[in-house]
């Protein structure tokens, strides 16, 4: 198994051992045969600058156990998402189920969706009793030539979902119901029938290479 460390900075971009150590917040990242197995975060705490563990990310294989895995974490840091259940597709999007601990407890859990860029595609949250979804969001980025923003990070479009339906779509500051986006101007650079991923909440995960 090849092992591989990288440092980065809170916005993820990597950086050397000498910044490292002048930083006041910063990740460590393991890659196992390529793919991101933990991220480590550290953060400066304290007048004497002293570095604290504050948690992080577990990426977990099919062969291990989820509930081992938290176990052996947990106790470490404050906060922590582990992710399983990785499923792909044939461009190499993935989609993985997460919970989200807080001091120990679980706070959080959920469904998110990445493309091969790390870009997060679309996302839900599931009740922690009930199991219910809400929160039912997916992401448009596309080419920053045409759909130009401040932060390429962030998404140009969110589409919002009640049921499995599209209830409101985000764009520039401004929510849209369907009927008002389709008579906008925006469908000049975002065509609706070209992107029938976005149609609907199901299918996460992309069927199709094009979305």
């Amino acid at each position: 198994m090849a092992t591989m460390i990288k440092y980065t900075n809170t916005d993820f971009e990597e950086i050397t051992q000498q910044q490292v150590s002048k930083s006041k917040e910063y990740h460590k990242e393991t890659y196992e045969n390529g793919e991101l197995k933990l991220i480590q975060k550290y953060w400066m705490k304290g007048r004497n600058v002293e570095t604290s563990y504050n948690g992080g990310e577990y990426y977990l294989s099919l062969d291990e156990n989820l509930e081992d895995i938290i176990n052996q974490y947990l106790p470490i840091g404050i906060s922590w998402f582990f992710y399983y259940n990785k499923v792909t597709n044939a461009n190499n999007d993935e989609k993985w189920e997460y919970q989200f601990f807080h001091k120990g407890i679980l706070d959080r859990k959920g469904v998110e969706v990445y493309n091969k860029n790390g870009e997060l595609l679309a996302s839900c949250i599931k009740d922690l009793l009930t199991n219910d979804i809400k929160e039912k969001r997916k992401y448009f980025y596309g080419d920053l030539n045409i759909f130009k923003r401040i932060d390429y990070k962030y998404p140009y479009y969110t589409f919002n979902y009640e049921d499995n339906g599209i209830d409101t779509i985000f764009v520039h500051d401004e929510d849209y119901r369907l009927n008002e986006f389709l008579a906008s101007n925006e469908m000049s650079i975002f065509p609706w029938n070209d992107h029938s991923y976005y149609h609907d909440f199901e299918p996460l995960l992309p069927t199709g290479l094009n979305i």
